[in-house]
């Protein structure tokens, strides 16, 4: 159980992180906040508490890491249809319409509330028609992305979405806006919603409708195929509108939908403090360096062993340093080399 010592200083590093987002310039990676925040933790998002109220909540999604949690929860919805679709690694934005034309975008924020961006997403947005197809009052909600080939892509679309004023002034690139719900409009099934929104003229997320069978399967399928667009897991929701209505949902995410997120390749975070244990028979010394801790692989990796002390020091690790991580064959934590 974590100490009330502990859980605050969780819980400052959480808020931290949080702020050095907001202005674009991160302090620790996607994997090292949700090793962090936990899986109910809110992600890192544009701005917080802003100036625009969203009448209905913009909840986060519940997260997991592996094929096997996704057949764990949706067992418990039973063997319906889904609706899988990928999870875009942007910033969630609201869209409002009125009469047909675009009169507000703000952030996701807290979810409760969010920041108006609306001239960042004139000036900004390559595929966001201020007209739609029909003249009607909707709301629509998204992921604001990049071009895949820009490095930082997702703090280059934060950095854009807070600009004020003056300082918002073309860009060669901007972003893109790819739809994930609707709301203002009533659909019995999930699915549903993004073929109307498509009808509108608006880029919906890449997915289809499978069977209960078909899940896992559609999951790898889109994971291997998701080519140029920005995106770090898949999202999975009943597609049934009464049956996600009869599930709810928690105050941090709906119970009718999971996340399953991407395993990274490696990651990188910083060595806290280096520890030497001693064999009891063999009396070996192994340093073993302690890591603020990141996902990876499907699990949280708090500590590194480094072989020997001629390794660590042929590797250059040192307290403080930050360093590139994987798990050698899939399973042992490893340092590839220091970051600086």
């Amino acid at each position: 159980m974590e100490n009330l010592r502990m859980a605050k200083s969780r819980k400052k590093k959480i808020e931290e992180a949080q702020q050095a987002y907001d202005k674009g310039e991160p302090i620790m990676t996607d994997a090292q906040f949700d090793a962090l925040a936990g899986k109910d933790g809110a992600p890192l998002s544009a701005s917080k508490g802003g100036k625009v109220t969203h009448e209905v909540p913009m909840l986060s999604q519940g997260k997991c890491h592996a094929l096997n949690e996704v057949e764990d929860w949706k067992a418990k919805c039973g063997d319906v249809k889904y609706s899988v679709t990928l999870k875009l690694d942007g910033i969630a934005c609201s869209l409002l319409y009125v009469n047909g034309r675009l009169m507000c975008a703000s952030t996701r924020g807290d979810g409760v509330a969010g920041e108006d961006i609306t001239p960042n997403v004139r000036t900004y947005g390559r595929n966001i028609p201020w007209q739609l197809r029909e003249n009607i009052t909707i709301e629509v909600r998204g992921e604001l992305v990049a071009p895949s080939d820009r490095d930082n892509a997702r703090n280059y679309v934060a950095g854009l979405c807070s600009r004020k004023g003056a300082a918002i002034v073309p860009e060669d690139d901007g972003f893109e806006f790819y739809a994930w719900d609707v709301l203002s409009q009533a659909f019995d099934y999930e699915f549903d919603k993004l073929n109307y929104v498509r009808s509108l003229g608006i880029k919906t997320v890449p997915g289809c409708v499978v069977g209960s069978m078909e899940v896992s399967e559609e999951v790898l399928k889109l994971e291997d195929g998701r080519g140029d667009i920005p995106a770090d897991g898949v999202v999975v929701k009943c597609n049934s509108r009464r049956l996600q209505e009869r599930l709810g949902a928690t105050a941090h995410h709906p119970r009718y939908s999971i996340a399953y997120k991407f395993a990274p390749d490696s990651v990188i975070t910083q060595v806290e403090r280096i520890e030497i244990t001693v064999g009891k028979k063999t009396g070996k010394r192994t340093p073993v360096a302690y890591i603020t801790p990141v996902m990876l692989g499907g699990a949280v990796v708090k500590k590194v062993s480094l072989g020997s002390e001629d390794a660590m020091a042929r590797v250059g690790v040192s307290e403080g340093c930050s360093v590139e991580v994987t798990r050698a064959g899939g399973v042992i934590p490893h340092i590839v080399r220091v970051v600086r």
